[in-house]
């Protein structure tokens, strides 16, 4: 294990050399966490309404909009990582990092607005004990990328009730 993963807070995806993520051992394929009424189908519903909203926020919008001209590629990206991530279907393969270093400007309180419009959808679609899984994972994965790409403390306090 690299000193960067040692750092990193537990349970968080970890990206090798060639910028592949290897989910957690608890997050790979196998039996779905226990959920009250997570399906591929409040998976969908939560990746294309975050992602609309992302699109029409005021400092979100520009950053995926200038990024992304084809969504529904995007969006079946997203889908699968939510479906890995919680029902553990193992159809996500992706390289998060390398994309995300390309970006110019990006700081930690734009991960914090990210979060915060993603606490609201997940409380919007979910179960209260479902939104918490999805928005524990989404924390972490914050928190990797900040750290990952040197962007500081992610300060998380004031929209933690979230999760």
């Amino acid at each position: 294990m690299s000193e960067q993963e040692k750092s990193l807070p537990s349970g968080l995806p970890i990206e090798d050399e060639s910028g592949s993520v290897s989910l957690p051992l608890s997050e790979r394929v196998g039996g779905a966490r226990e959920t009250v009424g997570v399906t591929e189908a409040g998976i969908r519903r939560l990746v294309y309404t975050f992602y609309d909203r992302i699109q029409n926020h005021e400092t979100l919008g520009p950053i995926f909009n200038e990024q992304i001209t084809d969504w529904e590629p995007h969006l079946k990206k997203m889908c699968d990582f939510w479906s890995s991530a919680i029902l553990r279907t193992g159809r996500y393969a992706g390289r998060p990092l390398p994309v995300h270093r390309r970006l110019p400007d990006l700081s930690a309180n734009l991960y914090r607005d990210w979060l915060g419009l993603f606490y609201q959808t997940t409380g919007e679609i979910f179960e209260p004990s479902d939104a918490r899984l999805f928005n524990e994972m989404a924390m972490r994965m914050a928190m990797n990328m900040t750290h990952a790409l040197g962007l500081g403390e992610l300060h998380i306090s004031d929209i933690q009730e979230g999760i």
